[in-house]
Protein backbone atom coordinates (compact mmCIF):
# COMPACT_ATOMS: atom_id res chain seq x y z
CA UNK A 1 0.00 0.00 0.00
CA UNK A 2 2.00 3.04 -1.64
CA UNK A 3 0.57 6.87 -0.50
CA UNK A 4 1.73 9.87 -2.11
CA UNK A 5 2.92 12.83 0.31
CA UNK A 6 1.94 15.39 -2.06
CA UNK A 7 -1.62 15.18 -3.10
CA UNK A 8 -2.42 12.60 -0.74
CA UNK A 9 -3.69 9.61 -3.08
CA UNK A 10 -3.25 6.01 -1.63
CA UNK A 11 -2.93 2.89 -4.24
CA UNK A 12 -1.89 -0.46 -4.16
CA UNK A 13 1.18 -2.51 -6.42
CA UNK A 14 2.87 -5.46 -6.46
CA UNK A 15 6.70 -4.80 -6.51
CA UNK A 16 9.59 -6.89 -5.77
CA UNK A 17 12.40 -5.59 -3.50
CA UNK A 18 14.59 -4.47 -6.51
CA UNK A 19 11.83 -2.21 -7.54
CA UNK A 20 12.18 1.44 -7.22
CA UNK A 21 9.00 3.09 -6.12
CA UNK A 22 6.92 4.51 -8.72
CA UNK A 23 5.34 7.99 -9.36
CA UNK A 24 2.21 9.22 -8.27
CA UNK A 25 -0.31 8.49 -10.96
CA UNK A 26 -2.49 11.41 -9.93
CA UNK A 27 0.06 14.42 -9.41
CA UNK A 28 3.43 12.76 -11.15
CA UNK A 29 5.06 13.68 -8.20
CA UNK A 30 8.37 11.49 -7.77
CA UNK A 31 9.03 8.37 -5.95
CA UNK A 32 10.99 10.34 -3.45
CA UNK A 33 7.31 11.51 -2.47
CA UNK A 34 5.92 8.20 -2.43
CA UNK A 35 5.38 6.05 1.33
CA UNK A 36 5.33 2.72 1.81
CA UNK A 37 2.29 2.28 4.34
CA UNK A 38 2.28 -1.39 4.27
CA UNK A 39 3.58 -4.43 2.57
CA UNK A 40 3.45 -8.36 2.68
CA UNK A 41 5.54 -10.88 1.44
CA UNK A 42 4.63 -13.00 -1.61
CA UNK A 43 4.14 -16.12 0.88
CA UNK A 44 2.46 -14.08 3.25
CA UNK A 45 -0.26 -13.17 0.52
CA UNK A 46 -0.19 -16.86 -0.56
CA UNK A 47 -0.97 -18.14 2.39
CA UNK A 48 -4.16 -15.26 2.60
CA UNK A 49 -5.38 -16.19 -0.28
CA UNK A 50 -5.16 -19.67 0.34
CA UNK A 51 -7.09 -19.70 3.61
CA UNK A 52 -9.74 -17.15 1.86
CA UNK A 53 -10.84 -20.01 -0.31
CA UNK A 54 -10.85 -22.61 1.91
CA UNK A 55 -7.09 -24.30 0.27
CA UNK A 56 -4.04 -26.05 1.07
CA UNK A 57 -0.72 -24.33 0.62
CA UNK A 58 2.07 -26.48 0.93
CA UNK A 59 5.89 -26.13 0.08
CA UNK A 60 8.21 -28.74 -1.16
CA UNK A 61 11.98 -28.37 -0.74
CA UNK A 62 14.37 -28.14 -3.39
CA UNK A 63 16.30 -30.63 -1.67
CA UNK A 64 14.15 -33.33 -2.82
CA UNK A 65 13.27 -35.04 -6.09
CA UNK A 66 10.18 -33.57 -6.40
CA UNK A 67 10.96 -30.19 -5.37
CA UNK A 68 14.20 -30.13 -8.08
CA UNK A 69 11.27 -31.09 -10.72
CA UNK A 70 9.13 -28.70 -9.92
CA UNK A 71 12.00 -26.30 -9.74
CA UNK A 72 12.94 -27.04 -13.69
CA UNK A 73 10.05 -27.51 -14.84
CA UNK A 74 7.72 -24.93 -13.55
CA UNK A 75 10.17 -22.55 -12.05
CA UNK A 76 8.55 -23.44 -8.92
CA UNK A 77 5.08 -22.27 -8.52
CA UNK A 78 2.66 -24.90 -9.09
CA UNK A 79 -0.93 -25.74 -7.98
CA UNK A 80 -3.26 -28.73 -7.97
CA UNK A 81 -6.59 -27.81 -8.68
CA UNK A 82 -10.10 -29.28 -8.25
CA UNK A 83 -11.63 -28.69 -11.09
CA UNK A 84 -10.08 -28.29 -14.90
CA UNK A 85 -9.31 -24.87 -16.29
CA UNK A 86 -11.04 -24.49 -19.32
Amino acid sequence: NLKCDSCGYEWNISLTRSQELPHCSQCDTKNDAITELSSISLIDELSGLAGKGNSELSFISTDTEEGSQLMEGFGGLAAILRYPVM
